[in-house]
C-alpha cells in the first residue's frame, strides 16, 4: 500500500474515498479527479495522462467529487471499465455488456464509437495496437 492509503482512515464502506492516483512525482489526486475537465495538478497530468487518452462516449455520475455544485455527468476512462471498482453511481462502468474486440490476451474494451484495430503479437506475450 502507498503511504496515503496506510495513514488515512477509510471513511466509506466501499473504500472509494481512498482511491488516490499518483499522476506524477508532483501530483496526487483522487481517481475521480482524473479526466474531469478540471486541472488539479500543476503539470496537468490529471487531464493529459494516459487514462484520459481513451474514454467512453457513455457518461455517468461519479460518486466522489470535490465539486458538489454540479451533477458531474461525464465520460470516463476505458481503463475503469470492469476494473472491479464502481466508478459510476449506476454501476455503468461495471456492466458486463461493454463492447470488446480481440480474443484471449488481445481482448480489450473499446469506446462506443471506436473502430477495432489490428494488433502485433510480441514474443513476450503482450501486443501492440497498429495504427
Amino acid at each position: 500500500k502507498q503511504w496515503y492509503q496506510r495513514r488515512v482512515p477509510q471513511l466509506s464502506d466501499n473504500g472509494l474515498d481512498k482511491l488516490c492516483v499518483e499522476t506524477s512525482i508532483f501530483c496526487l489526486v483522487h481517481k475521480h479527479q482524473l479526466c474531469d475537465g478540471r486541472v488539479d495538478c500543476p503539470d496537468k497530468t490529471d487531464e493529459l495522462g494516459a487514462p484520459c487518452l481513451k474514454r467512453t462516449v457513455c457518461t455517468c455520475t461519479r460518486p466522489f467529487s470535490l465539486d458538489t455544485s454540479s451533477i458531474n455527468l461525464m465520460n470516463f476512462p476505458l481503463v475503469w471499465v470492469n476494473d472491479g471498482v464502481e466508478d459510476c453511481q449506476g454501476s455503468e462502468d461495471e456492466n458486463e455488456q461493454w463492447p470488446t474486440y480481440g480474443t484471449g490476451i488481445t481482448m480489450r474494451y473499446r469506446g462506443m464509437e471506436e473502430m477495432c484495430s489490428e494488433v502485433y503479437l510480441c514474443a513476450s506475450g503482450s501486443f501492440v495496437e497498429l495504427p
